[in-house]
């Protein structure tokens, strides 16, 4: 292959590799919250106003509580796993888990990639991959089972 050929060739391959990157899926990300801005006790206190999951083996054995407002357009869907909560008291009962956990739990929002709040996560750990779906719809990955070499830091 001659000098030219091989330049245009080279620089096709960087085109069309620096366009699949610009085109891959995007994915949202978790922040920490100033307590300032909103807590738990607030979320807990205003549930109704709110989509509210549970990940976890079960209500005794809880990881993580999503909090996906009702009132705006953006809109989180969840893993299959994930289970509704429908009642306070069952809301209480997951809090009071999650704070029985030998790590300490945060409140963390979850942003979409053009940082627009979709949602918040009261949870210990943070590795559930956060999808787009479109411009107005995130979708989060499941976080029931915890292995144990995370719990024991192996």
């Amino acid at each position: 292959m001659d000098k030219k050929k091989f330049i245009c060739v080279g620089l096709l391959i960087f085109v069309l590799t620096g366009f699949g990157c610009s085109t891959t899926q995007k994915y949202g990300k978790y922040a920490l919250l100033n307590p300032a801005d909103i807590t738990i006790d607030l979320l807990l206190k205003e549930w109704e106003h709110y989509h509210v999951y549970y990940a976890g083996v079960s209500v005794g054995d809880v990881n993580a509580i999503l909090f996906d407002p009702r009132d705006d357009e953006r809109r989180m869907n969840v893993h299959k796993w994930w289970v509704e909560v429908n009642d306070p008291e069952t809301l209480s009962d997951l809090t009071g888990f999650i704070y029985n956990k030998p790590q300490t739990p945060d409140l963390r929002t979850i942003t979409g990639p053009d940082d627009q709040v979709y949602g918040y996560l009261f949870s210990v750990w943070w590795d559930a991959p956060i999808k787009v779906v479109d411009n107005k719809t995130l979708w989060i990955d499941d976080l029931t089972n915890i292995p144990r070499m995370r719990l024991t830091g192996q």
